[in-house]
């Protein structure tokens, strides 16, 4: 008996004790709610603080990233692109040293060509001299040997009238003097519808810089010794103005050898 009214005492103290503390907890949060409320709320703001943060550092290291990546292609690009136009400038370097080797070779040909005609030409007038110098000299010995032939004849028949024959003296030979070969004759002749042709090539091909620049067309015959000379084709005069403008000099003209047409020359400096 005695010891259950112990424990029931006890059950009790430990019952009011839980109340009491609920009580006190209940009284504490209506005195001190706002003070609770404002702790939650920076609790939270922190929290949402601390999360936009890491998002906005994630969200920042991938625009970097996307901005490196599209820096890296535009460079790549970029090099692409100046390459390409080293290899066009390279390529026009070499085109451009390719058709002025063309063209000197042509032109060494041209003179090469002009040197042998002229060398046959020479050739041909000295065989004529020597050969007429021949034909004298055959027809002067075949004079030569006739007086001789009859005088035999003399020589022959004077015996049979008994008389002495006359020795007649033969005539010295006159000295030949062989033909001198005759100097070429070169002349040269100014071609103006040549020259109109080299105008006409030029105003229809003319050059980017030519467009940027103007460009006039002068006919000047002084330019023979500042540049060699080229057969006409309009593909060989856009090509001597590919890289002109400003004041073009042209001319034309022909060659004579002996009175005969050659060929014609053209200039463009």
């Amino acid at each position: 008996m005695c010891t259950s009214n112990r424990n029931d005492l006890q059950y009790g103290d430990t019952r009011v004790t839980i109340e009491q503390k609920g009580e006190i907890f209940m009284v504490f949060i209506k005195k001190y709610w706002y003070i609770i409320l404002i702790i939650f709320l920076v609790i939270c703001t922190a929290l949402g603080i601390f999360f936009l943060n890491k998002k906005w550092t994630n969200d920042k290291v991938v625009t970097d990233d996307k901005a490196n990546t599209s820096a890296i292609s535009n460079n790549e690009v970029v090099s692409e692109e100046e390459n390409k136009i080293e290899e066009n400038k390279i390529e026009t370097i070499e085109n451009k040293t390719e058709q002025e080797t063309t063209e000197q070779e042509s032109e060494t040909i041209e003179v090469d060509n002009q040197a042998v005609f002229e060398t046959s030409n020479k050739n041909i007038s000295t065989n004529k001299s020597n050969t007429q110098t021949t034909k004298q000299e055959q027809s002067k010995t075949q004079s030569e040997s006739v007086p001789a032939q009859s005088n035999t004849q003399e020589i022959v028949q004077e015996p049979q009238v008994q008389e002495q024959p006359v020795i007649q003296q033969e005539p010295e030979p006159e000295p030949v003097i062989p033909d001198t070969p005759k100097e070429d004759v070169v002349e040269y002749k100014e071609n103006t519808a040549m020259i109109n042709n080299i105008k006409n090539a030029i105003n229809n091909n003319v050059s980017e810089d030519m467009q940027t620049y103007g460009y006039n067309v002068v006919v000047d015959s002084s330019i023979v010794n500042l540049t060699n000379q080229f057969t006409f084709s309009e593909k060989r005069v856009a090509d001597k103005i590919k890289s002109k403008f400003g004041t073009i000099r042209i001319y034309a003209r022909d060659y004579y050898l002996n009175g005969s047409y050659v060929w014609t020359e053209c200039y463009v400096i």
